[in-house]
């Protein structure tokens, strides 16, 4: 199991805005990020191995995309 810093969780945490808004998010991944960002919101949060491959994937495909166009 990876032992994973808080400090990488903030930084994924803080693109869901940036994601829910995406018009080249996928509507599963915008779910899956206004799902994450609601619990977020509710309190302290600690995601799931499968929940952080999840984001990471995401967050670098926009990070890809957003070098790419600019």
């Amino acid at each position: 199991m990876t032992v994973v810093s808080p400090e990488e969780v903030d930084r994924l945490l803080r693109y869901l805005p940036i994601l829910v808004r995406d018009r080249n998010v996928t509507p599963w991944e915008r779910g899956f990020c206004i799902s994450i960002l609601g619990r977020v919101r509710r309190g302290p949060f600690a995601p799931s191995a499968r929940q952080l491959q999840v984001l990471r994937r995401i967050v670098d495909d926009f990070q890809t995309r957003e070098m790419r166009i600019t």
